[in-house]
């Protein structure tokens, strides 16, 4: 897990780390301390397309191939298996993937994506005509024999635990993805900050979400600069009323508050990363 990892790291048992196309340094829990961890670990390889908050701060930043014009496989929940094929050519010189970097790392001669995925398939195919498999499997999009297994389901009895019921006092915050810029992945994409959100038409900015009654109790109107404190972590943000919203919780949007994403995303809205703790992911009580 990740705190796991945090673990090692802050213990100097890494040596290497390789952090692919994700960004933790934004996006960990604020408890975890991931941008200091880093630090301790020996040597740190970011492969992304971009170079982010955490490709900033480890030793190699690596530019990684875009999916569409990669080569490699996946499998479905139900043992579907299928050949990922590009249906572009590269888009630049000297990208790539997260198995051709571990053929650098490992194999005596690197290979190519093609030759990686092509491999495997080819020794795990046998005898028989493997180039009729191979090009089957590809214009059918399916690996033969390798789909539908029967899945065995038990469900597990857990007890339920004792549910204590908030203090009417408290304020719950509730931490969601935003419904343009999600984590914060499409935060330097110009045309995605300028889409109004739904129902409140806000765009290039995140809010604090709250009930009118709430903001009457406070004396609050639209647009006055609030600071919202979470387990001793403070994130100041606009408030915006929002019309049948939940009363005694405000809602905090994931995905702002970026100094590193680009020349459209840096320093526009709050990062609300800041006061999520791996204990309250989703939801944290006792806020003011």
């Amino acid at each position: 897990s990740l705190r796991e990892l945090v673990e090692d790291l802050n213990a100097d048992r890494v040596k290497v780390l390789i952090i692919n196309g994700t960004n933790p340094v934004y996006t960990a829990p604020a408890d975890l301390d991931f941008a200091e961890a880093l630090a301790k670990a020996g040597t740190t390889i970011h492969l992304s397309r971009h170079i982010d908050e955490t490709g900033r701060l480890c030793e190699w930043h690596l530019p990684e191939s875009h999916p569409i014009e990669s080569w490699g496989d996946v499998r479905g929940h139900d043992g579907a298996t299928t050949i990922i094929q590009p249906t572009i050519a590269p888009l630049y010189v000297g990208t790539t993937t997260i198995i051709e970097l571990l053929s650098r790392m490992t194999d005596e001669e690197p290979r190519s994506g093609y030759d990686i995925v092509q491999g495997f398939w080819k020794e795990r195919f046998g005898s028989g005509d493997f180039n009729a498999f191979w090009r089957n499997a590809l214009a059918e999009g399916l690996i033969p024999d390798e789909q539908a297994w029967d899945a065995v389901v038990r469900p597990k009895a857990q007890p339920f635990t004792a549910f204590t019921p908030a203090e009417a006092s408290d304020i719950e915050v509730v931490f969601q993805p935003d419904s343009t810029v999600l984590d914060g992945a499409f935060a330097n994409n110009a045309w995605m900050q300028e889409l109004p959100k739904p129902l409140t038409k806000i765009c290039w900015d995140n809010a604090v979400f709250m009930a009118y009654a709430d903001a009457t109790a406070q004396d609050l109107k639209n647009e006055d600069l609030v600071e919202v404190t979470v387990n001793g972590r403070t994130v100041k943000g606009a408030v915006w009323i929002q019309p049948g919203h939940a009363r005694g919780c405000i809602t905090l949007h994931l995905g702002y508050g970026r100094w590193a994403a680009g020349k459209v995303g840096d320093g526009m809205g709050f990062n609300a990363y800041t006061v999520r703790t791996s204990a309250a992911l989703s939801f944290a009580g006792g806020a003011s």
